[in-house]
């Protein structure tokens, strides 16, 4: 016998061991979109926009190219005031992708879902939902 029971378990559990799937690390929500929320300028959310960027307002929703959704959400923030963005939870779902689950508050609460992927090129957001609360 080649293999006592003891090291066939141990190369079975190698075998099994090296078949998981690796998980990225902790998903990151950039600066910028904090920042975007607190000020109410976006534009410097447009490098961080995938091409087409799903947007789900309370007055509007559909896919946008990045540059209107810019305009989209900056408009939002100008009207209902908002001032102010913390990030509540944020995690990955079983493909990787990252969420972020925020509040912000202007001329009353609202509860924001931002939804990133990641590209060859780095993280890019792919869909912002914004509820009232």
């Amino acid at each position: 016998m080649l293999f006592s029971a003891g090291r066939a378990f141990v190369l079975i559990f190698f075998i099994l061991e090296a078949q998981e799937p690796q998980v990225a690390g902790p998903a990151t929500l950039h600066p910028a979109v904090i920042q975007s929320f607190q000020t109410g300028n976006v534009t410097a959310l447009l490098p961080l926009f995938h091409t087409q960027v799903e947007i789900h307002l309370p007055e509007q929703e559909g896919i946008y190219h990045r540059s209107q959704a810019v305009m989209i959400l900056q408009n939002f923030l100008r009207i209902h005031n908002v001032k102010s963005f913390s990030v509540l939870h944020q995690g990955r779902d079983e493909e990787g992708a990252a969420y972020f689950i925020g509040l912000c508050q202007g001329d009353a609460p609202y509860r924001v879902y931002i939804f990133q992927k990641q590209t060859p090129e780095g993280p890019v957001i792919q869909e912002i939902r914004i509820d009232p609360q």
